[in-house]
């Protein structure tokens, strides 16, 4: 899966029965995971174990490519930041539906996805010497946001965020503007109409509410 070396390859089911029992969910979230999830598989682990070549670095962990099979397109990222604090694992998600799949990867406390497409055409790349740069290309490549230099992947993943919410808030700032712009326009031709009315016509513009009655 994803194009990962064969030698990361492992086919473990985690029940999610045992997830409920072992993090002693109430029946709303029970409810809420039933809901959303089918089965849930680990189909990679990427470790000094299946890839001896890489570095050895203290406090490392590794990182586990665990396939979720949904029942429904989509998933919220509320439970996708639950379920990756549950495990509490370098968890890359592989969201499988039908014959789609979408990424997720939970990183500096926020879910980071990118779009659903054909299983086949979902490939990662294994970049770094160590299992933490291999997890943060990672969560680049789920981002889709390209590497810089100079700049560590958890800045350039912020600093995206932080770009994402200023071209969001300068489109609301842009809108409430053409709103403003419009009422404005408006109220100057009608200004310009009732000027262009002689004062003795009998015909003035005028504005009635209808009735809650009338047809």
């Amino acid at each position: 899966m994803l194009g990962l070396p064969q030698t990361t390859e492992v086919k473990k089911i985690i029940p999610k029965r045992d997830l409920y029992s072992k993090f002693e969910l109430n029946t709303a979230e029970q409810k809420e995971f039933d809901a959303a999830i089918r089965q849930m598989t680990i189909v990679n682990e990427i470790s000094l174990r299946t890839i001896p070549a890489l570095q050895k670095q203290e406090q490392e962990k590794a990182v586990f490519v665990l396939a979720v099979q949904l029942k429904q397109e989509g998933c919220a990222e509320r439970l996708l930041q639950r379920l990756c604090r549950l495990i509490d694992q370098r968890l890359l998600l592989a969201l499988c539906y039908e014959d789609k799949l979408q990424l997720a990867l939970y990183f500096d406390n926020r879910i980071l996805l990118n779009e659903f497409m054909p299983v086949a055409e979902q490939k990662v790349n294994l970049q770094g010497t160590s299992l933490n740069d291999i997890w943060e290309h990672l969560a680049l490549q789920v981002a889709q946001l390209t590497p810089r230099a100079g700049l560590t992947p958890a800045y350039v993943i912020a600093n995206a965020g932080r770009r994402a919410e200023a071209t969001f808030e300068i489109f609301c700032i842009y809108i409430l503007l053409r709103i403003f712009l419009i009422a404005s326009e408006t109220s100057r031709l009608y200004r310009i109409a009732l000027t262009a009315i002689p004062k003795n016509s009998a015909v003035q513009p005028t504005f009635t509410a209808k009735s809650s009655h009338e047809a």
